[in-house]
């Protein structure tokens, strides 16, 4: 009897669930039993919500390592000493030695405990090591060895430019010539195209930096002074400018095949500047192309001269003069000077001094 009782009970209850046959919407049986949709106002009081589940805490490190910063580049110290443009040996060798940064107890140099704080110590080639410098934290340490031989030089430096370029290059100071903004540009065309080739020491192209001359009255103003009459003028840079990076010296035009480079102020002092500073290149009628060239020996700056190296700016005549004057007028300048003896007097360059184009292909290559 019970087991009627539970049987008739259960096909009841899967009636109910399943519906008959005929009440099927579809030829599929539903697996859930239909939604009912209750009224708002016959809702009954919502559930309490579930405890929360806990989860054992996440055991994170006492302290996260923050991201490493790219690493430092290292120079060894003799490229460091061409950035700096102090030879290695003896020079900077030396002064690291006396200042307690190295010692050599063996045949290789090594940091002392102090020299550690600008250096570290990286593997050459044959296996050994060798000492190699951050160059952001040395520098300071050493530039006063540069400033030193600067003492010991006695130059000028001139950048020759047109004066409609005047008042940009008061504002910006002066950029190399692929950096330049725009101006008018009087540079000899043959000799600008050889200057994209690459000088020996830093292996960088010519047009990376601002080229400055010793002696200002050489060929190269001879022929602008000719196109340009008065409007060439020269701005005269303080020689610190070359304690900047990078710097390098030419003896000669910088752009000549035969012409000598140097990175450091020793070295400069033995260029033969008593032919770099003389008045002319010719004696009797006959030019002397290596006088010409070694009277265009220049100083090169890396990129960039701000204008606080400008000393003054130079002008060929008093009425030049009080035309820059009246067009930097309210804007910060250096010295304005009418300075004809750096420049040649109408007279010279009408006779024509030369025996012909003065920066030909014969000067440039000889």
């Amino acid at each position: 009897m019970i087991e009627w009782i539970l049987g008739v009970v259960a096909a009841g209850v899967v009636s109910e669930i399943f519906g008959s046959e005929n009440n099927k919407p579809s030829s599929r049986r539903h697996r859930f039993p239909p939604r009912k949709i209750v009224p708002l106002s016959q809702a009954a009081e919502p559930a309490p919500a579930p405890a929360p589940i806990v989860c054992a805490p996440v055991q994170l490190p006492a302290k996260i390592p923050a991201a490493q910063s790219p690493r430092p580049l290292f120079l060894s110290t003799s490229k460091l000493g061409r950035v700096l443009g102090i030879k290695g040996k003896p020079l900077l060798f030396d002064e690291l030695i006396q200042v307690g940064l190295i010692v050599k107890p063996n045949r290789e140099f090594e940091l002392t405990e102090h020299g550690n704080n600008y250096g570290i110590h990286l593997k050459a080639k044959d296996g050994g090591h060798f000492v190699a410098w951050n160059p952001t934290l040395i520098r300071d340490r050493l530039i006063h060895l540069k400033e030193e031989l600067l003492s010991r030089c006695n130059f000028r430096l001139f950048h020759m430019t047109h004066i409609r370029n005047l008042r940009s290059i008061v504002e910006l100071g002066l950029f190399c010539h692929d950096k330049a903004p725009e101006y008018l540009d009087i540079s000899n065309a043959k000799v600008n195209a050889r200057r994209s080739r690459a000088e020996p020491i830093h292996n960088r192209p010519l047009h990376d930096y601002v080229p400055l001359y010793f002696n200002p009255r050489n060929a190269m103003l001879f022929q602008k002074q000719c196109e340009f009459l008065d409007r060439v003028v020269l701005i005269e840079v303080r020689p610190e400018a070359c304690l900047s990076d990078f710097s390098i010296f030419s003896e000669k035009n910088a752009a000549a095949n035969d012409c000598k480079f140097a990175y450091c102020l020793s070295d400069v002092e033995k260029f033969r500047w008593d032919r770099i500073r003389a008045e002319n290149w010719s004696s009797g009628g006959i030019t002397n192309i290596d006088s010409k060239q070694l009277m265009m020996s220049e100083c090169l700056i890396s990129e960039h001269i701000d204008t606080t190296q400008f000393s003054a700016i130079h002008t060929a005549n008093d009425r030049t003069a009080s035309e820059v004057r009246a067009m930097l007028h309210g804007s910060r300048h250096p010295d304005i000077h009418t300075s004809g003896h750096l420049f040649f007097p109408p007279r010279v360059r009408h006779d024509h001094i030369s025996d012909g184009p003065l920066l030909n292909e014969r000067v440039i290559q000889a």
